[in-house]
């Protein structure tokens, strides 16, 4: 299998703060008291064209909003921005930098892999915006940079679905390809245009007259107001005109009613004519990047003074610092360009000069996509290809998907076929982000195109990794041996044949081949970069191991996979997510459920991405089951839609048959025969369309479909249907060492036999299910059979000797179902659900539980507010004092709690 690498796409972080605030700007009321109405409006535009002083205002409204005690964050967008994964991974940060728990499953599931699906991330984004409860506002400035109809979909997807906490600032030169007719009529929708952006003349006087060194008559500023029509940006470079002729030993003068009327550009013009020459031959030279450092500026006019310059022209309002440090700084887009033409104007070769010094800065960085965009621009195509040819499978390995898609892109535009090396890796990207159908398609290009055996060799890897994930594993392992046989130079790509090959005998119990399969070590310095190699491996044995029933053996496989992605070079919570998921399957099984609940908790989503259909069926049917014991039964029942969708997705029958079997096991538990015989016949379907097939070798799916035939037959009372159903089913997953299941056939087998009075054989098939299970300590399999094992536990327990390791653990079991399904607190639970509850119920008064009641039907603080008719302050401090009661920090980890110990009626 290939190694899932967590992605490491540079994050520019400016782009989530607000530019700083301006020197000299004045406060234009009639438009700051509107930051009141966003606070009632789902969506906010704000449409002009370049100059009108959007992102001043939105900037503006930020601080005022912020200051008002609400959630303000903020996006600058650019064209690199036009990405689907890439736009919602920046929305995700800059939510983030609101607050922590603001878009972190997000960015967990993006770490993991850039081509993630955009639409699952933005319902993640807007249930963490629901969880919250306080107003979150979000600022998207220059929203025209976007252009994908899949981001407006996004967009649109956002606001059809947004909570009443939520609301939208968008800042754009162009109309927003949205429908929001719908939002006009309800009123939910503010538009602020041009018109209304406009300075009026007393705001231009106020602002000319901001500088000591520059007083007009008010007869100078009404004639500047009527030739600039209050444009923002005229204003701005005829105040800088002004402070500048302050600078000089002549008093200033308004500008002459000729030189008014010219365009944006004579201003410019003007403006540049003032500054000393060496400045001026600075801002031309800088022009070209969208953001400078001091060290790329010095990089493109070969000197070391940029860092006085820079501030200089900060210092003149010529461009803003990006942050409080000075690393970062822009030119506003009107002056680049300017800039840009005049660069062009001038001909020659400077332009692409300096496209050359930028592209060389950021490849020295190791920053991949501006290095290529740089060098494209300048016209430098061998010298950009070259790069792409060398970065592309590094970008695989450290995970920076969008830097390569990136690089497609910029090839795109400027006409310019794709390197195979490029074409290979992105195959590699979309075989990571399981979107493999996608990456075959793409892998038969590649092998069409290939001029060389070694392209071959490597694109046939890539598609013996997509066979696999796509759970053909026959085909997976005939092409992983045949690539085998020749040398493969990847130490990567080698150990993820290996990987393949130890995935595909873990498919068709080849248990032998499965443990034998070896793994080759990196070389020094390479081994923490590619760690996860050796995580995937240890994820892929543990896995095995629990198919056998061996759980002690795979809690130390997946313990040691989270150590070593603890140390990795760059540890990160997606480096450990599959195998703690796997973990808490281990504990859930153990009956450990604490342990269980702690391992999933944020990391559902970020395993969506991961994996392979024993992962996912593992992690998703362990929550379902948590949820479950909860009486949770609709979270339960969410997640198993969840899993299904995923299966479905990525043809992974086996994962489908498995949920659909857990849905009806969940339908029974409720006395719903009706449904769960709909999910039957549908197994039975499926059953019949994937018999023991190159992606079905052992017959699971049938395996699944025979266990609910047996489940059916015991909820109705057909005991002997049951039974001849489960004694083949059981001979058969024991042949297989499939020891997990064959417990919960043994135990299905024991409940038929029991009910056709046969005793000493229930007995028998009992005592042997019991075995397996307390040779790895399995109590999760046994409580699920439900409450009707309870007297076969018991019968066991009178028969077996004292002082026996297998009474030992049907006592541990007994205890357990007794928790469970009896009522009766389990002999050391002293701390546990029951005694938090009693405790809640004495300390939680009627309030905090309506409150907490309102809040588990998904209303926000403010909703709650109008509904109990209270103050958000007000809910704010209760639910400060629920979280102390109930010991936690977050509003869903109240009502979960809440839920568990009792204190809410159970929702439905």
């Amino acid at each position: 299998m290939p190694t899932p690498a967590p992605s490491s796409t540079p994050l520019i972080a400016t782009k989530t703060l607000p530019p700083k605030h301006r020197r000299g700007l004045i406060s234009r009321a009639r438009l700051g008291e509107l930051a009141g109405d966003i606070e009632s409006h789902l969506l906010t535009v704000v449409k002009a064209p370049g100059g009108f002083g959007k992102t001043t205002l939105g900037q503006a409204w930020a601080g005022t909003l912020a200051e008002r005690g609400h959630l303000v964050a903020w996006l600058s967008l650019d064209d690199d921005d036009d990405e689907p994964q890439r736009f919602l991974h920046y929305t995700s940060h800059a939510l983030q930098r609101a607050h922590p728990d603001l878009g972190a499953a997000c960015v967990a599931m993006f770490a993991q892999s850039m081509l993630a699906d955009p639409q699952q991330a933005l319902a993640m984004l807007i249930e963490e915006v629901v969880s919250c409860g306080e107003e979150v506002f979000l600022f998207l400035d220059d929203y025209h940079c976007l252009t994908l109809p899949e981001i407006h979909a996004l967009v649109s997807f956002l606001l059809r679905y947004a909570p009443s906490n939520l609301h939208l600032v968008l800042l754009s030169r162009a109309s927003a390809p949205l429908a929001l007719d719908t939002l006009r009529v309800r009123h939910a929708l503010l538009e602020i245009d041009a018109a209304q952006l406009r300075f009026t003349p007393d705001e231009t006087q106020e602002f000319l007259n901001a500088s000591p060194a520059a007083q007009l008559s008010p007869e100078d500023s009404r004639r500047i107001h009527s030739q600039t029509e209050g444009w923002a940006a005229a204003l701005r470079l005829m105040s800088l005109s002004l402070q500048s002729q302050g600078r000089s030993s002549h008093a200033p003068q308004a500008p002459s009613t000729a030189g008014l009327a010219r365009s944006i550009d004579g201003y410019l013009c003007e403006l540049l004519t003032q500054l000393p020459p060496e400045l001026a031959g600075f801002m031309l030279c800088t022009a070209l990047p969208e953001r400078l450092s001091p060290a790329l500026a010095a990089a493109l006019v070969g000197d070391d003074a940029a860092r006085s310059q820079l501030a200089q022209l900060e210092q003149r309002q010529l461009l803003t610092a990006l942050d409080d440090e000075g690393q970062w700084y822009a030119y506003h887009q009107l002056i680049r360009e300017h800039l840009g033409q005049r660069l062009q104007q001038q001909g020659g070769t400077l332009a692409a000069e300096l496209h050359a010094r930028a592209a060389a800065w950021y490849h020295a960085q190791g920053l991949w996509s501006p290095a290529v965009r740089h060098a494209l621009d300048g016209g430098a195509t061998a010298q950009a290809y070259a790069w792409i040819e060398e970065c592309a499978m590094p970008l695989v390995k450290a995970g920076d998907i969008l830097t390569l898609v990136g690089c497609e892109r910029q090839l795109a535009a400027h006409m310019v076929q794709p390197p195979l090396r490029l074409r290979i890796a992105l195959a590699w990207a979309r075989i990571l982000a399981c979107a493999c159908p996608d990456a075959i398609k793409l892998l038969d290009d590649i092998e069409a195109d290939a001029d060389t055996e070694q392209l071959r060799q490597d694109s046939r890897a890539a598609r013996a990794a997509a066979y696999a994930l796509l759970d053909r594993p026959l085909e997976a392992r005939a092409i992983a041996e045949d690539c085998l046989r020749q040398p493969v130079p990847d130490r990567w790509v080698h150990n993820s044949l290996y990987n393949i090959l130890r995935f595909c005998a873990l498919r068709t119990g080849r248990w032998t081949d499965f443990y034998a399969t070896p793994d080759l070590p990196y070389p020094d310095g390479e081994g923490r970069r590619n760690i996860l190699s050796a995580i995937y491996r240890l994820v892929l044995l543990g896995v095995g191991d629990c198919v056998r029933g061996e759980l002690p053996l795979a809690e130390q496989r997946y313990t040691a996979a989270i150590s070593l992605g603890y140390s990795a070079e760059n540890p990160d919570s997606a480096v450990t997510a599959l195998p703690s998921g796997m973990l808490a399957h281990v504990c859930y099984e153990q009956n450990r459920l604490d342990e269980a609940e702690a391992l999933l908790a944020n990391r559902l989503e970020v395993l969506c991405t991961l994996g392979f259909a024993e992962s996912v069926k593992h992690i998703f049917l362990t929550a379902a089951r948590m949820a479950q014991r909860q009486g949770r039964h609709d979270r339960a029942l969410a997640l198993l839609e969840q899993a299904e969708n995923i299966g479905i997705s990525r043809h992974w029958d086996r994962l489908v048959a498995a949920v659909q079997l857990e849905r009806l096991r969940l339908h029974l538990s409720q006395g719903r025969l009706a449904e769960a015989q709909a999910y039957l016949q549908r197994l039975r379907q499926l059953a019949a369309s994937t018999p023991h097939t190159p992606t079905n070798p052992l017959g699971e799916v049938r395996q699944y479909a025979a266990f609910g035939d047996a489940y059916c037959a015991l909820q109705q009372f057909r005991y002997k249907d049951a039974q001849q159903v489960l004694e083949p089913l059981l001979a058969e997953l024991l042949a297989l060492d499939s020891n997990l299941l064959a417990i919960r056939a043994g135990l299905a087998l024991a409940i038929a036999l029991q009910g056709q009075r046969l005793h000493v054989q229930a007995l028998r098939a009992c005592r042997e299910a019991m075995e397996l299970a307390a040779h790895a300590g399995i109590i999760g399999s046994v409580l699920d059979q439900g409450p009707e094992l309870g007297a076969l536990l018991a019968a066991l327990r009178a028969k077996l000797e004292p002082g026996t390791p297998l009474l030992a653990f049907t006592l541990r079991v007994l205890d357990a179902w007794q928790a469970l399904y009896g009522g009766m607190a389990s002999p050391n639970a002293g701390g546990g659900a029951a005694g938090k509850g009693a405790d809640a119920r004495l300390s939680l008064g009627p309030r905090e539980c309506g409150i907490l009641e309102l809040i588990a039907e998904g209303n926000s603080n403010k909703e709650v507010a109008r509904l109990l008719g209270i103050g958000p302050e007000t809910v704010k401090t209760h639910l400060k004092n629920i979280f102390v009661k109930l010991n936690v920090d977050r509003r869903i980890q109240a009502v979960a709690q809440a839920e568990a110990l009792g204190l809410l009626k159970r929702r439905r």
